[in-house]
C-alpha cells in the first residue's frame, strides 16, 4: 500500500494540528519557551518529525504513528531535506538573540539535530550507502503491552502493507553500497522472511475478521518482498560491490564535529586511543595473573570464556542478573534510579542477531513508566555448532554481567529513564551516540570499581576485556577510515590487542566499516571521567557521585559538550 509523502504530511498536521497542541502531547517539563519563536521553530520541527521518521516517532511513544513506514521516494527525500534547511536557516537566526539560558542551551539542541540531519543525508549518504537503513522491525509492537493488542496488531498488519513499497524505493535509492555492509545487508533481510512466515503468524492472534483478511493477503507479500531484497542485493549488488567503504580524513573529522561536536585532529584521536589501549592492556595482564599466574593473559581470558550458558539458557542467566545489579547501584549510591517498569530479557530476532546484545526502553513520551526489553544474542540462526560454541564464548558468564551493566544497570535504561524527566520536549529527543553510548562505557568500569568492596577478578578480568574491545573499535574505526584498513587488518587488530576469536573479531571489524562512529564508546567514557575529575575539582568537598551523575543524566543526551558548559561553564 504506497504511502505517499504528501499524504504522510497531511496526517502529521492533522495530529499535531498546532504548536500549542503538540506541546500538550509531548508533555513538556518546564514553562513554555519564553522565546516565542523558539517555541514555534521547536513545535514545527516537533510536526515535521514524524512525516518522514514515523517509525522513530512511535518508538518515542507517539503511538498514532504505529503503522507507519513513511516514504523513502526521492521526491520525500528533497522535500525532507528542504524542510530540514528551512527550519535550520531559522535556528541560526535565533543564535545571540535569546536571553534565558534554557532556551539557549534548547535553540543550540534544535540547531544541532537539524546539522545532524543534513550530515546524514547529503554527506554521509545513508539512504544511498547503508542497505540496513531499510531494516524492518516490529519488536516494539510485538512485545509491547501499550498500546493495546488490537491497536498494536492493526499498526502491524499496516507495516506488513507497506512493506513492498518500502523496499521497492529502498533499491531505487541504493547506489554501490560498500561490500561489507551490502553482505550484512543480504544476511539481515535472507533472515528476516522466515521471521514473517514462520514466526509471526504464531503471533497475531485474537484479530477481528476484517484484520485477518488484511493480514492474509498482506504477509505473503511482505515475504516475498523481504525475499526479493536478500535475492537483488546478493545477484545484482553484490557482484559488483567495493570495499570503498572509507569515508576520508576530512568526512570522519566533520562527522566528529557536527554529530558530537568534538574538534579533535586524526593524530588527537590516535594518541588518545593509544594511550587508553595501553592502558587497559596492563590492567588486563595484572588481572589475569590473581586468576592464574602460570597462565598467560590470553590463556586466562579463554579459561574464564569456557564458563557459558548452553544456546538455549543464555536468556534467563541475563535475566537473573538484573535485580543483584539494581541493588548494588541503589547500595552504592551510584546514581538515582527513576521510576520504571523494570527490563525484561529476550532472544534477539533472527534478523538483528549480529549485534551480541541491545536494549530498547520505553520511550521519552510513552504515556507510562513501561518495561525494557533487553534483547540477547545466541548467535545469528546459520552459524556452524563451531561458531555456536566461539559466540557463546564472547557471551560467558562474566561478560553477560558487564553486558547488563552496559544495557540495564546503570547504563542505557537508567539514562532512559532520566531522559524521560527531561525539562522540555526538545531534549528528550537528544540522543547523542557519545553520550548514550559513552555514559552506558563508563557505567562498566564505575559499576566494577564502586559497586563492589572487592571485585570478583573473573568479573574484572571481563569489564577490561570489553573496555578493550571498545578501545579496538575506537582505533579501527579511525583505522578503516582515514588509514586505509581492510577489514582483515581490523579483524587482526582485535583478536591482537583484544584477545578475542576470530568470529567476534571479524563481527567487530565488518561493524567498523559502515559504524564509524562506534569509536564513540571509547571516547564519550574518556570524556565523562574527564568531566567528572573537573567537576569535582569546582565543588570540592561536595562531590558525590551520584550528585555528579544526576546532574549530568539532567539533560537528556546531547553532545558532551554541550552539557560540559552547563555543568562547568567552560
Amino acid at each position: 500500500m504506497r504511502k505517499e509523502f504528501a499524504v504522510i504530511i497531511r496526517t502529521s498536521v492533522a495530529a499535531l494540528c498546532a504548536v500549542s497542541l503538540a506541546f500538550s502531547m509531548l508533555g513538556c517539563g518546564r514553562p513554555p519557551a519564553k522565546s516565542a519563536e523558539l517555541e514555534r521553530l521547536a513545535g514545527e520541527y516537533m510536526e515535521a518529525l514524524p512525516g518522514f521518521y514515523p517509525t522513530w516517532a512511535s518508538s518515542l511513544g507517539w503511538h498514532e504513528y504505529d503503522g507507519q513506514l513513511g516514504s523513502r521516494n526521492p521526491e520525500a527525500i528533497e522535500a525532507w531535506v528542504t524542510q530540514v534547511k528551512e527550519l535550520l536557516g531559522r535556528a541560526e537566526g535565533l543564535e545571540g538573540t535569546l536571553e534565558d539560558p534554557d532556551d539557549r542551551f534548547d535553540r543550540d539542541i534544535l540547531e544541532w539535530l537539524l546539522r545532524r540531519e543534513l550530515l546524514s543525508v547529503e554527506v554521509l549518504r545513508r539512504f544511498e550507502r547503508d542497505p540496513l537503513t531499510y531494516s524492518f522491525d516490529l519488536s516494539r509492537l510485538l512485545l509491547r503491552t501499550v498500546p493495546s493488542w488490537p491497536e498494536r496488531a492493526y499498526a502491524i498488519v499496516s507495516r506488513l502493507e507497506q512493506l513492498p513499497t518500502y523496499l521497492s524505493e529502498a533499491r531505487t535509492n541504493l547506489e554501490n553500497p560498500p561490500r561489507p555492509v551490502t553482505e550484512t545487508g543480504i544476511r539481515t533481510f535472507r533472515n528476516l522472511a522466515p521471521f514473517l512466515r514462520d514466526d509471526l503468524p504464531q503471533a497475531m492472534q485474537d484479530l477481528d475478521p476484517d484484520l485477518s483478511a488484511r493480514l492474509d493477503r498482506a504477509l505473503p507479500e511482505a515475504v516475498h518482498a523481504a525475499e526479493e531484497m536478500a535475492r537483488w542485493l546478493e545477484q545484482e549488488v553484490l557482484p559488483d560491490t567495493k570495499d570503498d567503504f572509507a569515508l576520508g580524513e576530512e568526512t570522519y573529522l566533520e562527522m566528529l564535529l557536527v554529530q558530537e561536536q568534538f574538534d579533535y585532529s586524526i593524530e588527537q584521536l590516535t594518541a588518545m586511543g593509544r594511550e587508553e589501549l595501553s592502558r587497559l592492556q596492563a590492567q588486563f595482564q595484572e588481572t589475569a595473573a590473581l586468576i592464574d599466574p602460570d597462565k598467560s593473559p590470553q590463556e586466562v581470558a579463554r579459561l574464564i570464556a569456557s564458563e557459558h550458558p548452553r544456546r538455549e539458557d543464555l536468556v534467563g542467566f541475563a535475566q537473573s542478573e538484573l535485580e543483584e545489579l539494581k541493588r548494588r547501584v541503589i547500595a552504592n549510591d551510584l546514581v538515582t534510579i527513576p521510576e520504571g517498569g523494570g527490563a525484561i530479557v529476550e532472544a534477539a530476532p533472527a534478523f538483528r542477531r549480529w549485534n551480541p546484545a541491545y536494549i530498547m526502553p520505553p520511550g521519552p513520551f510513552d504515556p507510562d513508566s513501561l518495561q525494557a526489553i533487553y534483547f540477547i544474542s545466541p548467535g545469528e540462526v546459520d552459524l556452524t555448532p563451531d561458531q555456536v560454541e566461539a559466540w557463546l564464548r564472547g557471551m560467558n558468564n562474566y561478560t553477560v554481567r558487564n553486558t547488563s551493566v552496559h544495557e540495564v544497570y546503570p547504563g542505557h535504561y537508567v539514562n532512559s529513564l532520566h531522559i524521560r524527566h527531561a525539562a522540555t520536549p526538545i531534549r528528550k529527543l537528544s540522543w547523542s551516540y557519545a553520550f548514550g553510548e559513552g555514559w552506558a562505557h563508563y557505567s562498566e568500569e564505575l559499576f566494577m570499581d564502586h559497586a563492589y568492596e572487592e571485585p570478583v577478578p573473573a568479573h574484572r578480568l571481563a569489564q577490561i576485556q570489553d573496555a578493550l574491545l571498545r578501545a579496538c573499535r575506537y582505533m579501527t574505526s579511525i583505522g578503516l577510515h582515514t588509514q586505509g584498513w581492510s577489514v582483515e587488518d581490523g579483524t587482526q587488530f582485535f583478536m591482537e590487542n583484544a584477545y578475542v576469536e576470530e568470529v567476534l573479531a571479524r563481527q567487530q571489524s565488518v561493524r567498523g566499516t559502515f559504524d564509524p562512529g562506534y569509536l564513540l564508546y571509547t571516547l564519550g567514557k574518556l570524556y565523562i571521567k574527564q568531566m567528572r575529575e573537573d567537576y569535582r575539582k569546582k565543588v570540592g568537598d561536595q562531590f558525590t557521585l551520584k550528585a555528579f551523575h544526576d546532574a549530568l543524566l539532567q539533560y537528556g543526551s546531547p553532545p558532551l559538550p554541550m552539557v560540559r558548559a552547563r555543568l562547568l561553564g567552560d
